[in-house]
């Protein structure tokens, strides 16, 4: 059957952005520095509890005032004085994002530097409040990297106000600068590429003169956070909401024959209830799916589940992406697929996933006729092989949903409830080149109504503890999905997990407790959530167990200095936490 005449292209302008997101690679999420502030009074030492990179006060800066959340630093009175971090974060043209909460010490209308890793001749970015030497405006927030006067992102809200403010500034490949206050929407986007630092200090509450710490900041500071990676919109809004929390964007555990992987904060769009365009593959294929047609184009959901975005269709749209082969998806005889979405229960025909037609075929049909049907290879009639009865409460409810192909038979868990196996039919062609749609399939019988979080496709069939590691990233990720049963809900007894030391050089001791016997993963990953060393994979006995990591990657090559996060899968739950390698 022929596709239908909204397939037959893409524009140039789509192609391009999706070179672009092809370029970026799978995005990191990591928040590589957070400094509380909540030391007791006469404290000499701002402690960062993620990365270790603490900082020394300089002069007059005293611990111990009253924050947005917890403590706070106090700088500027009578005696100036800020926190030396030392040379960190020289971030060049790569994503990284900033975010700090300051109360301004009333009518201080002089220029103040909140935070700041700049030096003259150096470049670098800071945070400025106010105007001073043509830079800034009165009363305002805004972020520099380089350039000349009004080329900086301004705030349009006024922080200088005697109460407290949150200011986040992103930064992303290529030179755009965006600024928010006080959450969400952004105020803000300019273009100015990075000039990349060779010497600033990177400095809370001043700036760095030759060398030198020189205080510029009248007032208070809390809560400074710095992120590898440019924080989303809804992401920026959750920091708001929760003083002092981080967003901790998880690590997907498993990423061994990943060959989709997609995640509602990566699609394309300007906003909430806005089109979706594009929504980028974080597998690292490069298999973005899109759309041209503005009467087929999805739209994204800010905060369709909590603080999780979701694409959602209305049964007239879908994304595709043309001339993908078979076994860029999928293997002939396994396969692997999870699908968090949530469905309108006044449509009873709903393709979340389609690949191919006829007798060669990847689907995913979150409903046919009131039947849960996942295809691979021929189809299957309702109620046969590969097809399910939704469990109570299907409809208009967020589930998630796990398909398994292995050794001749299907298998599907609902919400992680067994739902039994059955007999797989025949195999796919992988050498066929056809279209691959989000939101519909070939046909155009059963376009998708309702929200989409997440899709994730392997090209084999995982473990049972590389399963259960999944369902919990899963959980991580969307804790507190109200009637999600075994996913947000389920109670969780999670394994102790420690290392020791940290911050470490050459080696660190990996440390875990379980409470019962069972298949254990244990890894290491870098910011990137690539994975640099597989520490433990196997039957582990319940009780206290140790493994030591070297600093070494798998190949045996020295890692580099820096964050990592050592990682924990076991039956009874997962656990991780971050360790820093130094030189």
């Amino acid at each position: 059957m022929p596709i239908s005449k909204h397939h037959a292209s893409l524009l140039s302008a789509f192609t391009v952005l999706v070179a672009l997101c092809a370029a970026a690679g799978p995005a990191s999420g990591f928040i590589v520095a957070h400094w509380r502030f909540d030391e007791p009074s006469g404290s000499s030492v701002a402690v960062d509890e993620t990365g270790g990179f603490d900082g020394q006060v300089v002069g007059g800066a005293e611990f111990g005032a009253a924050g947005v959340a917890g403590g706070a630093v106090a700088l500027g009175f009578g005696n100036p004085g800020a926190l030396d971090m030392g040379n960190v974060f020289a971030f060049g043209d790569t994503d990284f994002s900033l975010a700090l909460w300051v109360k301004t010490l009333p009518g201080a209308t002089n220029e103040m530097y909140p935070l700041a890793k700049h030096a003259s001749g150096y470049g670098g970015y800071l945070v400025g409040i106010n105007s001073g030497n043509s830079y800034g405006a009165p009363g305002k927030a805004w972020f520099y990297d380089i350039g000349s006067p009004g080329q900086q992102a301004f705030s349009t809200t006024d922080v200088n106000d005697g109460q407290w403010h949150q200011i986040v500034c992103v930064y992303q490949q290529g030179g755009l600068l965006g600024i928010y206050v006080d959450g969400l929407p952004r105020e803000n986007l300019q273009q100015a590429p990075m000039n990349p630092v060779t010497a600033a200090r990177f400095i809370v509450g001043g700036l760095d003169y030759g060398g030198n710490v020189q205080a510029n900041f009248q007032g208070w500071i809390d809560d400074v956070q710095v992120y590898d990676h440019t924080l989303k919109p809804h992401q920026v809004g959750y920091l708001f909401a929760h003083p002092s929390y981080v967003y901790f964007d998880e690590i997907l555990p498993v990423t061994d024959g990943l060959r989709l992987w997609l995640r509602a904060d990566e699609a394309v769009a300007d906003g909430d209830q806005q089109p979706v365009a594009i929504w980028a593959d974080r597998s690292g294929q490069a298999l973005h799916v899109a759309q041209s047609d503005p009467a087929a184009q999805p739209r994204f959901i800010e905060r369709a589940l909590d603080w999780n975005p979701a694409v959602r269709f209305d049964g007239n749209d879908f994304l595709i992406r043309e001339n993908v082969a078979g076994s860029s998806l999928m293997s002939a005889d396994a396969a692997t697929v999870y699908v968090m979405a949530r469905q309108d229960g006044a449509d009873l025909y709903n393709t979340v996933l389609g690949w191919g037609y006829g007798d060669n075929r990847l689907f995913v049909h979150y409903t046919w006729g009131g039947w849960l049907v996942f295809q691979h290879g021929p189809p299957t009639a309702v109620g046969g092989a590969g097809s399910w009865t939704p469990p109570a409460g299907w409809n208009d409810a967020i589930h998630l949903v796990e398909f398994k192909r292995e050794s001749g038979l299907f298998s599907c868990l609902i919400d992680g409830a067994d739902q039994g196996d059955q007999g797989t039919l025949g195999t796919p062609n992988l050498a066929a080149v056809q279209s691959l749609l989000i939101g519909s399939d070939a046909y155009r019988f059963n376009d998708m109504t309702g929200d989409v979080f997440e899709i994730l496709v392997y090209d084999r069939a995982l473990s049972p503890a590389e399963r259960a590691a999944v369902r919990d990233y899963f959980q991580e990720r969307y804790y507190g999905m109200g009637g999600v049963v075994g996913v947000g809900n389920a109670p969780r007894l999670q394994p102790a997990l420690a290392v020791a030391p940290n911050p470490f050089n050459p080696r660190t001791v990996v440390s875990f407790e379980l409470s019962q016997a069972g298949e254990v993963a244990v890894a290491v990953h870098d910011v990137q959530g690539r994975l640099v060393r597989r520490l433990a994979a196997g039957a582990y006995g319940a009780g206290r167990h140790e493994l030591v990591w070297d600093g070494r990657d798998d190949r045996g090559r020295a890692a580099g200095a820096g964050v990592y996060l050592v990682r924990l899968s076991a039956p009874q739950g997962g656990a991780a936490t971050r360790v820093v390698l130094i030189k």
